[in-house]
């Protein structure tokens, strides 16, 4: 048990540190400035420009994703990105375990930001505009560590973590117009009122599996961009 407890902790420093030589001192302060958004909403409703109030089918993209996808672009475009512009990612290659290791762990803190973040728009939503399922928090768990390892992988791949996120915002951009597909990492099946019941829990399983494996696959492609030490040194 001591052991268990031990190993937690190390953990919880290593995410902790990871977090804060990725995003500063500060980091812990991220997940809360999605309060803005909700702020935004409630601002654009008492405003009147917001007419009929939000329902549920507007929980999963309007009110909890898009701000969710967008910080984790933020933050998923610097992790190799901004090592390969300091030119600290020699760094990496000389500790044991490999390179991908690191990046193992710095998507693992990264994560914990999100879950966070998640829950504070979750709690905004639920208090101030409307109900929310666990269906719903799940996709949007799915579609923002999406966005994360793919601003990871563009960032490793263009090595500029400015052309990554233009690149990766595009992708959200052109993916908000499909949100009724099953490939999209965007997908809202409460967009789809044609389909009975189980076609439509076969579509959501088909979203989890399409975007799991996407996920697995870029983040493979990532480790193997990130073994290729002169590619990725040489400017």
């Amino acid at each position: 048990m001591n052991k268990i407890i031990t190993q937690l902790k190390f953990n919880l420093f290593l995410y902790i540190l990871c977090n804060r030589l990725q995003m500063g001192h500060r980091f812990w302060m991220l997940p809360f400035a999605v309060f803005i958004w909700p702020l935004l909403q409630a601002s654009m409703m008492f405003m009147g420009w917001k007419q009929g109030g939000f329902e549920l089918v507007d929980v999963q993209n309007r009110l909890m994703g898009y701000p969710l996808y967008l910080m984790a672009i933020g933050i998923g475009v610097g992790l190799i990105a901004n090592e390969v512009e300091k030119r600290t990612l020699e760094v990496s290659f000389t500790l044991p375990g490999g390179a991908a290791r690191i990046w193992i762990n710095k998507l693992i803190a990264a994560s914990f930001l999100i879950i966070v973040a998640e829950f504070i728009l979750a709690f905004c939503t639920w208090i101030f505009f409307t109900g929310i399922t666990s269906g719903i928090i799940i996709r949007v768990f799915q579609g923002a560590i999406f966005y994360l390892v793919l601003a990871m992988t563009a960032g490793a791949f263009f090595k500029n973590s400015l052309i990554a996120g233009i690149v990766t915002c595009f992708v959200l951009f052109i993916n908000s117009y499909f949100t009724n597909r099953s490939w999209s990492p965007v997908f809202n099946p409460l967009t789809i009122n044609n389909l009975s019941t189980g076609d439509l829990m076969q579509l959501i399983i088909r979203n989890h599996f399409i975007i799991v494996l996407a996920i697995f696959v870029m983040a493979l492609l990532t480790f193997l961009r990130i073994e290729q030490r002169e590619a990725l040194l040489r400017h």
